[in-house]
């Protein structure tokens, strides 16, 4: 339906499992299971990213917040982390693993569809905005930083680079792709980045 958003409504993250787009912000869950025709009003939430991976969408936000839910309707069950006063920016699922990245180095992982999480080590305190996983590694990216984990557990992760402020990263067709303020670079192992725009 027309209309579920309000002047207020800003939208940070959406993503697509078992044919349904989730997207979330500041205001709340919609819905769509039309291919993004038409988008319905789920829950009320202050939420940052969601990412989909074995049947369960799960977002992050303020505050540490975590909720899943498993077809993008209600309920939304909250999730407990020990992430109080932490933003959570980006979430990314990989090798049955969630993972998600926020202000002051905070990384956690669940290894149970979000719904029990444990620290990891991110080898840093500056904020980190996005994760994604690609090449058997994840790759977080944020304020002069980029870090990779050194396998596919995510249970080490090294700094790769210090002279970058990426705003997001994705991957695709073997190759990481991390954007900024007018800058897009690309990377194949988190480590070494090519410059590919301007």
């Amino acid at each position: 339906s027309s209309g579920t958003t309000t002047e207020t409504s800003n939208y940070y993250g959406v993503a697509n499992g078992d044919d349904v787009f989730v997207a979330l912000g500041n205001v709340n869950v919609i819905k769509s299971t039309d291919n993004g025709s038409n988008w319905t009003t789920i829950t009320t939430v202050n939420l940052n990213d969601v990412a989909f991976g074995n049947s369960t969408f799960v977002a992050c936000g303020a505050d540490g917040a975590v909720e899943t839910s498993d077809d993008g309707s209600n309920p939304w069950a909250s999730q407990t982390t020990d992430a109080t006063g932490i933003t959570f920016y980006g979430i990314t699922f990989g090798n049955n693993l969630f993972l998600s990245v926020g202000s002051s180095g905070k990384l956690i992982k669940s290894a149970d569809n979000g719904s029990s999480w444990s620290n990891v080590n991110s080898q840093v305190s500056t904020n980190l905005y996005s994760i994604a996983y690609g090449n058997n590694i994840f790759v977080a990216v944020g304020s002069n930083t980029v870090i990779a984990s050194s396998d596919n557990t995510a249970s080490t992760f090294g700094i790769k680079a210090t002279e970058y402020t990426f705003e997001d990263v994705t991957f695709g067709n073997g190759v990481f792709v991390a954007v900024g303020y007018k800058i897009i670079y690309t990377s194949t192992d988190g480590d070494s980045w090519t410059k590919v725009y301007p």
